[in-house]
């Protein structure tokens, strides 16, 4: 069976369509052999450099000079790697070649393989970086939900310096959650589920982020005439105060030093992207796309008052964020013995488990299903993750349990927040960044929130609700 890496772009090029393959080399022929194979389409003639030491091959060879002179639907680029492909758009631009005839997939990976899945299915268009005309940025996120709607912040600010700029997300693990929080962004080309592929091409780009919680700029095509000067002196200056900053998200304890910086100079995880002098953020708002079609499905559930839960964000693992399970039960007993005519959610992931006595489970719901459960939430209990910044975004007030996150940092102060006065702040402190820092099997941080003090601070609030609620009626 032929090597799955030389496949030919079948998923580019549509059927019955006239080709030209640019490369006479080992991808080239294999992809000649292809098309004579399953006639999907057929091959005019090769380009190659060297076409005149290039002889027997059953279509016509010619030099790079004669593509101005053919007609075709496609030029393939037939190369292993990237690393000419710069060059040849440039040549290709310059001969007026319409950039939606030219295709460049390169060598594949073995199936199983994250370039592979990217390349056949995820990639929805073709990498920014070969885009001539608009200025190409790649952004590196992290694999936290939560990461996703606070780097929208940042995305909002970039899109104002680089108004057409087309933007290739690429993060671990997390596609679905982007394609739901980015789906109103024009901007965004690219969402690819992989961080190996981004090292791999980030320096193609115009400019490359790292955004995997310590903001850095890894690359920048100086030479780029997409740039104003203006803007060419702003990234400079913005890459001096990384340099200056010296630290990388990894190692963790980095992490560490970087939240107390922050915390220090007044920053937050929105506004800390400020220190860096490339944009000026002066709030936490992120706008959260809602669909209509998914708001009619919320409708037909008929879900009446409510608030949420999520027993998450690392249930099932010893870390030192979570509130401890029993701590969730006993809390939903005591809210039904306060509120009886109260339905209580649980949402969450798929592999949460489910909280003893609540009314109703959406677990491993679609996100955009998730969204109006939120929406329509009195109030959502959870501890400091994705799932709290999306409710607050959605203008649904949180009750939230931090332990080792720094509230100054990760926190909104219009919600209901219990920081312990006891021991608080030491995520990253370690390599494994939710250890609980003075190793306890039981963080004295969450267990000193117990599920009493979290009632008597949300009975102030649900009355309030519940007063103003009859006075609307």
């Amino acid at each position: 069976m032929m090597d799955y890496r030389y496949l030919f772009p079948f998923e580019k090029i549509e059927k019955n369509s006239e080709v030209v393959i640019y490369g006479a080399g080992e991808l080239g022929q294999e992809y000649l052999k292809q098309i004579k194979l399953t006639q999907y389409c057929s091959v005019k003639c090769f380009i190659d450099r060297a076409y005149k030491n290039i002889k027997s091959l059953i279509v016509p060879v010619y030099g790079k000079e004669k593509i101005k002179d053919l007609e075709f639907d496609y030029i393939v680029l037939a190369f292993q790697s990237s690393t000419y492909i710069d060059d040849i758009l440039e040549y290709l631009k310059k001969e007026k070649i319409d950039r939606k005839k030219i295709v460049f997939t390169g060598l594949r990976s073995n199936a199983g393989d994250i370039y592979l899945q990217n390349t056949v299915t995820d990639v929805k268009n073709d990498f920014s970086f070969l885009d001539m005309e608009n200025i190409s940025i790649a952004m590196r996120l992290g694999s936290g939900f939560g990461d996703c709607i606070i780097v929208k912040r940042f995305f909002a600010e970039l899109i104002k310096l680089f108004p057409t700029a087309k933007i290739d997300i690429y993060a671990p693990n997390v596609s679905k959650f982007i394609e739901s929080i980015y789906s109103d962004e024009e901007n965004v080309n690219n969402i690819i589920d992989d961080t190996n592929l981004y090292r791999t091409f980030y320096m193609k780009y115009d400019i490359a982020f790292d955004l995997v919680t310590i903001f850095n700029i890894d690359f920048f095509n100086e030479k780029s005439l997409k740039f104003s000067p203006s803007s060419k002196k702003i990234i400079k200056d913005s890459i001096q105060k990384c340099l200056e900053y010296r630290l990388t998200t990894f190692p963790a304890p980095n992490r560490y030093v970087h939240f107390g910086r922050m915390i220090f100079a007044g920053l937050n995880c929105y506004t800390a992207y400020n220190y860096f002098g490339l944009v000026n953020i002066e709030d936490k708002y992120v706008k959260i796309p809602l669909h209509k079609e998914w708001e009619a499905l919320f409708r037909e559930l008929s879900l009446g008052k409510y608030i949420t839960i999520n027993y998450g964000n690392g249930a099932g693992q010893n870390i030192s964020k979570q509130w401890p399970y029993e701590y969730f039960c006993e809390l939903i007993n005591l809210l039904k013995l306060e509120y009886p005519y109260l339905q209580i959610i649980q949402v969450g992931s798929g592999e949460c488990k489910q909280v003893k006595n609540v009314d109703r489970y959406f677990l491993g719901e679609n996100l955009e299903l998730v969204k109006f459960i939120l929406k329509e939430s009195i109030l959502h209990i959870d501890i400091e993750g994705g799932l709290v910044h999306l409710a607050t975004q959605l203008k649904t007030k949180c009750a939230v349990m931090f332990g080792p996150t720094p509230f100054e940092y990760y926190g909104y102060r219009e919600n209901i927040n219990f920081i312990p006065s006891n021991c608080t702040g030491c995520l990253a402190l370690y390599d494994n960044v939710y250890r609980c820092a003075r190793g306890l099997k039981k963080p004295a941080c969450m267990y000193s929130i117990t599920p009493q003090i979290v009632v008597d601070k949300l009975k102030k609030y649900l009355e309030k609700y519940w007063e103003n609620d009859i006075k609307n009626e």
